[in-house]
């Protein structure tokens, strides 16, 4: 079965997860109001029209806000008409590579503009997005993928990204990319504190940067976040 798939649910018939059914509004029975996170309320920025046996398999959020009668956003269409739902998503772009999956089940759809980037400080924030707004959906077969593909590519782990991942796999329960970023800071603790030492660069005016002791303080806390939750655990 698709591994976004949740249990306990009837698989949407086959010929709907094909890419020519994505956000195509011939064939749906669904349309999504789409706002942005920290937008205008009530301002509708992109519709993406899908499929209700497809949202209700993929997602605890989705299936929550279709079968509750008495949610403010429940739709009312006659039968010859797209049910209408509002939704708020992080970013349009990393909603839309989470359905191209949904549809596709194929990975370099739901990175498609991650691996498009040369910037891994961009590679990585695109991740996260996309781990985020899946997490937030109830959809947690691509929040692992996310995970999967910040652990298993080379280079996208440094000093400037370790903290954001690591807080990012923390408040989304993943707790493997957690640990493994936890790993990283030991085994790269010494050489990672010795480059910024010799490395200080010289700013505007002509005077010497020194931005050991921050860098550090974000790597301490870090450590401490991680050692206090395991604790409380």
């Amino acid at each position: 079965m698709h591994c976004i798939f949740l249990a306990g649910c009837d698989p949407p018939p086959a010929e709907i997860l094909s890419e020519r059914h994505i956000n195509n509004p011939s064939s749906s029975d669904v349309t999504l109001a789409i706002t942005q996170e920290g937008g205008t309320p009530k301002q509708t920025l992109w519709t993406f029209h899908t499929h209700t046996s497809v949202l209700m398999i993929c997602s605890d959020y989705f299936r929550t806000l279709i079968t509750n009668e008495n949610n403010e956003n429940n739709a009312q269409a006659s039968k010859w008409e797209d049910k209408k739902y509002n939704i708020t998503v992080r970013s349009f772009e990393g909603f839309e590579a989470i359905m191209r999956f949904v549809y596709t089940a194929d990975e370099r759809q739901l990175f498609k503009t991650v691996d498009v980037q040369d910037d891994c400080s961009i590679k990585v924030y695109t991740i996260l997005e996309i781990m985020n707004q899946a997490h937030e959906l109830g959809m947690s077969g691509v929040r692992r993928l996310c995970a999967k593909k910040i652990y298993t590519s080379v280079g996208l782990l440094s000093a400037d990204s370790i903290l954001s991942i690591f807080e990012a796999g923390t408040r989304c329960g993943e707790d493997r990319l957690s640990m493994y970023c936890f790993d990283w800071v030991l085994e790269n603790w010494m050489s990672v504190t010795n480059g910024w030492s010799e490395g200080g660069g010289v700013d505007e005016e002509g005077e010497e940067e020194d931005n050991t002791s921050s860098n550090n303080n974000q790597l301490i806390g870090l450590v401490r976040k991680f050692l206090v939750e395991e604790i409380v655990e």
